[in-house]
This record gives structure tokens, C-alpha cells and sequence, in this order.
């Protein structure tokens, strides 16, 4: 999308917070598969892994709270209609207003 309309990528907040939240979902992914699915992981590393796994999962839901803000945010000031606040836009800023 961003080639055909001639927008450079990588040069926002939004594009470098979701690539920032995909680096830790896979980390987050492998990390949990690792430590709490493989049956010869000791119970020892369990117990020191769980509360890094919560505390980087609890990261992680707010870290993809900011990107959808971000990218609801960027979407609406691309519009050529925001200035005006038009139901797409004004829902937009209730969604960022709320979360």
C-alpha cells in the first residue's frame, strides 16, 4: 500500500512500534515454548521464567494497544477528510480516547 501511494516505510511511530511488537511476540512465543512445553525444562527454570514471561506478556498487550492506537492515528491523519472530523475520523479519536 504504502509503495503504490508513494509513502515511504519504516518512518513512524507505528511502523517501528509494530516491528518492535513482533521481535517480542516471537521472542515471547519461543521463550514460553522453550520453558513451559518441552517436558525436560526443570521445574527450577519454570519457576525463574514465569514471572519474566508474565511481566513481557503483560509488555506485549500494551505494547499492541499503542500500535493499534498509533496506526488508527496515522490511518485518520492520512485521510483527506480529517480536518473536517467526519464519522471514520471522530471514531478514530473515541477509539485512542478510550484505550
Amino acid at each position: 500500500m504504502h509503495n503504490a501511494l508513494s509513502i515511504a516505510n519504516l518512518y513512524s511511530l507505528h511502523s517501528w512500534l509494530g516491528i518492535t511488537a513482533i521481535v517480542v511476540f516471537g521472542l515471547q512465543w519461543v521463550g514460553g515454548l522453550i520453558g513451559f512445553l518441552v517436558p525436560q525444562t526443570p521445574q527450577i527454570a519454570r519457576s525463574k521464567l514465569l514471572p519474566i514471561h508474565v511481566t513481557f506478556g503483560s509488555f506485549l498487550y500494551l505494547l499492541m494497544i499503542g500500535v493499534c492506537i498509533s496506526g488508527i492515528t496515522e490511518k485518520n491523519f492520512f485521510s483527506k477528510t480529517y480536518s473536517v472530523l467526519n464519522a471514520r475520523e471522530l471514531i478514530g479519536n473515541l477509539i485512542g480516547v478510550v484505550w
